[in-house]
């Protein structure tokens, strides 16, 4: 079964938004720089949409962890 999800915008600037594009809600994200450090994990979300709060990390690319299935880069400008 399939499990996707978008990230918009992407790249961006600001908080980008995070949408399930297949109805299936959002449980957990994890957000790592890209030498793998955490800098933002939120669990028990349960919803179809989430705005990512990452406006004020460092330019550069990032990868979001999304219910342990997909795994999104993210670029940050």
């Amino acid at each position: 079964m399939q499990r996707s999800l978008s990230i918009f915008p992407n790249p961006t600037v600001s908080n980008p938004v995070i949408k399930a594009t297949q109805n299936r809600p959002i449980q957990f994200i994890e957000v790592y720089s890209i030498s793998g450090t955490k800098i933002f994990s939120k669990q028990n979300i349960n919803r179809e949409e989430f705005v990512l709060p990452v406006g004020d990390q460092s330019k550069g690319v990032y990868i979001v962890k999304i219910n342990a299935f997909i795994s999104k880069k993210l670029v940050l400008h």
